[in-house]
């Protein structure tokens, strides 16, 4: 570039344009103006990547301060080569699913995971109209309760119907509630709400407003906004309300009398439960013995009763009869020098009867390892087995039959008793076939029964069955579990869905209670060992007989759930005897039985021909009780007496553990904790499995051979104190079994027919068609 010479009259003018050159520089290729320069640009290709063409200039070069560039660089994405996030995302995936499988949502309130249905969303849409957008908070029940004081099911009952005029176009209407959230109505007291309005957070004053007696936090928060936890805890807040004490006649209380020692006050002691003492209708000469026989040939037969085919129900039925049926008189006033058994005089069961129970008897005894195996053997079991079956009604020839083929002495049969006093019908063949004894009431083949069960027990069919004890146990055990599971859930179904009443939880409990006294039944079917319920220190023995067969086959139907279409509901309202019938205490296994002395100063029902002179003059005899609410005041007389009541007295408590019982409980517990696993828990065989061999088990199911090492000089049982925990097992079972037995006499409606209405459909009733409890008995 050339420039002219500077004229002498403009030096300053001069100066000033040789410091203002210009120098042409050629643009830099890394400018952007001078792209934008080179480069035309059009509306229609903004977007389109610009064409750098000759730039081959290294990118790395730090751009000046100048550079107006706004490009950034993107981000390198991190690939996931190994997927072990994937893994671990799927797994936490799968973990919530488990945890909250109907879904779960964020609280806004305490900001914590909640299953779907413990929550509830807003359904306010703002005042944008139908154009607004639902708000999209949702709060757990907890929060809505502490915080806000507002119950979720109340919330929920409100229903898109209720609204009107403007409030259609507020809220949604496609939902089933109607809910307005805390922060759209300006009062959500959220750690981010209160941020937003310039408030610290508040932290727990759930307590305080307790303590307050505010309905909620938001209530208290009503007065003071800026109230927080740490200032709560430094108010003088009330101490929790406790339990209202009982009305005093001072009202005032003052530090004096707070300072003074609080007066000790002993508690009155709750009277003694006194039962009522009713005779059993059996003579007094009716001992122990006598009872205990006829109640062990009741109990083996009904539970080996799948050996007695040729036994019908009603013949079973007759068996319950312990003190006969009334087969001939019995006088009190009689000489005591007949030789003639009380029970003969008393009778026991049908001619019928007592054959079915000989043949069954004689099938078992065959296979018995008392019995040698060869052929003379079985060839006079079968002689005698054909010759009982063909006996017909004919007791002598019964016996005739089992006396015969040397039978007698293979078992080692006893005499019957003498006949009574009373004429009987003897035929000319009888009287050519029997000895100097003649057979007139079954009673006198009691002897021959109680031996020839003596040899079924050591049977090998005893034995299978008595192997399949536990199993059975087991199954009916698993069963009673199912049974009350279904229920369970059919329950938790109704109680979300309905509104429940006092009536229908107690329609449920009564439910479940009917799965375990049914269990305690089916049981009883397969108890593995035949005893009393247990003694107590007066030497009284508390005997229960076994329910009867049908009543076992209805237990069980209603807990596996099968039911037996022969009889239908007739069969299950003919199980339980009438009031009189129970009264009466004929049946044995609808009362508790009691043997020994009535105790001094007790209640007894007297007849209207007794004295008090006959009262004193009464020894030993049977009593019984056949109302649970009787049997549950004998348990509490018991527990009074001995002292097994339990008492809040810490100096009684320690002075009952330094007590003697210590050593006994040890023991008892300690010889019983190996058969307690084994042993049925229901009151009808309360006695525990033998853990000895299992010939020695199977022979102790007769208590007769307890009785025998125990017995006095008089042939009279000896009296043995029973120790604690015996006394303390005896008084449970009482109750269990009043329990039970309320349970078995329970009418559910007035007219005593089985269901309970609409409301009731279905309750107690599984997948597989269970028999009701309602319509259990009638």
């Amino acid at each position: 570039m050339t420039t002219a010479a500077p004229s002498q009259g403009r030096t300053t003018t001069t100066s000033r344009r040789f410091s203002q050159v210009y120098v042409d520089i050629p643009p830099s290729p890394y400018r952007r103006d001078s792209l934008k320069a080179a480069t035309v640009k059009t509306p229609s290709d903004e977007n389109m990547p610009e064409d750098n063409g000759d730039v081959h200039a290294s990118s790395k070069r730090k751009r000046d301060g100048g550079d107006n560039g706004d490009v950034k660089e993107k981000k390198k994405v991190k690939t996931d080569k190994g997927g072990v996030k994937g893994k671990a995302a799927s797994a936490e995936k799968s973990s919530l699913e488990e945890q909250y499988p109907h879904g779960y949502f964020h609280c806004h309130q305490c900001v914590q995971k909640r299953d779907a249905r413990d929550g509830l969303q807003c359904t306010f849409r703002g005042h944008g109209g139908t154009q607004g957008r639902r708000c999209k908070l949702k709060y757990c029940k907890t929060c809505l309760k502490n915080r806000y004081g507002l119950d979720i099911d109340v919330l929920r009952q409100r229903h898109p119907n209720s609204l009107h005029g403007k409030e259609l176009v507020e809220y949604v209407t496609d939902v089933d509630h109607v809910f307005k959230c805390p922060r759209c109505t300006k009062m959500c007291n959220c750690r981010t709400c209160r941020k937003a309005q310039g408030l610290p957070p508040t932290g727990n004053l759930t307590v305080t407003a307790k303590r307050t007696g505010a309905d909620s936090v938001a209530a208290m928060l009503a007065t003071n906004k800026n109230l927080t936890e740490a200032q709560a805890k430094q108010m003088d807040l009330p101490a929790p309300t406790p339990p209202a004490p009982k009305a005093s006649s001072s009202k005032t209380a003052t530090k004096e009398t707070d300072s003074k020692p609080k007066r000790a006050y002993n508690r009155k002691p709750k009277p003694v439960p006194q039962p009522m003492w009713s005779p059993a209708p059996v003579p007094g000469s009716f001992t122990l013995e006598h009872g205990l026989s006829r109640v062990h040939i009741h109990d083996f037969v009904l539970r080996f009763s799948s050996f007695f085919g040729d036994l019908t129900r009603v013949q079973l039925d007759e068996l319950s009869e312990i003190g006969g049926r009334g087969v001939g008189g019995v006088d009190e006033d009689a000489d005591e020098e007949d030789e003639v058994d009380v029970g003969v005089k008393l009778g026991w069961i049908s001619e019928g009867c007592l054959r079915g129970i000989l043949l069954g008897l004689l099938g078992l005894a065959v296979d018995s390892e008392e019995v040698e195996d060869d052929k003379e053997t079985l060839r006079a079991f079968k002689a005698a087995s054909l010759g009982v079956r063909n006996a017909g009604a004919s007791l002598n020839k019964m016996y005739t039959a089992l006396t015969s083929s040397n039978l007698s002495d293979l078992l080692d049969l006893p005499e019957p008793l003498q006949p009574p006093s009373t004429r009987g019908r003897v035929t000319r063949s009888e009287t050519r076939t029997v000895g100097e004894v003649h057979i007139v009431t079954s009673a006198q083949l009691l002897p021959v029964v109680e031996r020839l069960v003596e040899v079924a027990v050591a049977s090998v069919g005893v034995k299978e069955v008595m192997d399949e004890t536990g199993t059975k146990l087991a199954d009916f055990a698993r069963e009673e579990r199912e049974r009350r599971k279904e229920e369970k859930e059919r329950w938790e179904v109704w109680r979300k869905a309905n509104t429940v009443t006092k009536t229908e939880r107690d329609a449920h409990t009564a439910t479940l209670s009917s799965f375990t006294h049914a269990l305690s039944i089916a049981q009883s079917s397969h108890a593995p060992r035949f005893a009393p319920l247990g003694t107590d220190n007066a030497g009284r023995v508390f005997v229960v007989a076994a329910p009867t067969v049908t009543e076992r086959d209805v237990a069980s139907e209603l807990l596996t759930g099968e039911k037996n279409k022969k009889g239908g509901r007739g069969r299950a309202a003919r199980i339980v005897p009438s009031e009189d019938e129970r009264a009466s205490m004929k049946k044995w296994g609808w009362f508790l039985a009691v043997y020994g002395e009535i105790p001094d100063g007790a209640m007894r029902v007297r007849d209207g021909d007794e004295s008090d002179d006959d009262e004193e003059e009464e020894g030993k005899r049977w009593w019984g009780f056949y109302e649970p609410g009787e049997i549950r005041k004998v348990a509490g007389w018991i527990a009074h007496t001995n002292g097994l009541v339990e008492e809040k007295d810490k100096d009684k408590e320690q002075a009952k553990r330094a007590s003697p019982w210590d050593s006994t409980v040890a023991k008892a517990k300690s010889t019983s904790a190996a058969s307690s696993s084994r042993a049925a828990s229901s009151p009808l065989s309360s006695a525990p499995q033998s853990s000895s061999a299992s010939r020695s088990a199977r022979e102790s199911l007769t208590p007769l051979s307890s009785l025998e090492s125990d017995e006095d000089e008089d042939g009279q049982p000896s009296r043995r104190t029973a120790t604690r925990a015996e006394l303390e097992k005896l008084v449970q079972s009482l109750k269990d079994y009043a329990d039970l037995l309320e349970w078995r006499v329970s009418r559910h409606d007035g007219d005593g027919q089985a269901g309970g209405g609409e409301k009731d459909a279905g309750k107690g009733k599984g997948k597989s068609g269970v028999v009701q409890p309602k319509s259990f008995y009638g």
